[in-house]
């Protein structure tokens, strides 16, 4: 029998070891992030995304995406390693231009077409759920 620092020290480990990408992928195929309370990478096709924003869960910001089954996933900053707000910026920015998702193979040519049309204002608004 395992007892509680060994299960830890389990589930620690398969989340390091696991399969798939840490944080949130972006390519020009799509999203792709590793589920770990489910142990599965998860996939949002490009066609199958319907809904980017940002909003707050538990008083922190996260960024909320919503599949072409109506399935909604959060991911929070710490699951992003980055701030929700800019990757739904990126985010909805390749969505609304297909066009330019060949870019998405060169982090740094992204990064510029987006920060290119970027505002400073913030487009969401900060909503409980």
């Amino acid at each position: 029998m395992i007892g509680t620092g060994g299960g830890l020290l389990i589930y620690l480990l398969r989340r390091l070891l696991g399969a798939g990408p840490r944080g949130l992928e972006i390519s020009s195929v799509g999203l792709r992030w590793r589920e770990p309370q489910r142990a599965e990478v998860m996939v949002i096709r490009w066609e199958d995304l319907r809904e980017v924003s940002v909003g707050l869960v538990k008083r922190a910001r996260v960024l909320t995406l919503c599949d072409a089954e109506g399935t909604t996933y959060y991911r929070g900053q710490s699951q992003l390693a980055s701030d929700p707000v800019t990757v739904a910026e990126i985010i909805i920015y390749f969505r609304d231009h297909a066009e330019q998702r060949y870019l998405l193979n060169d982090p740094m040519r992204a990064l510029a077409a987006v920060g290119g049309r970027r505002t400073r204002s913030d487009p969401f608004p900060d909503e409980e759920r």
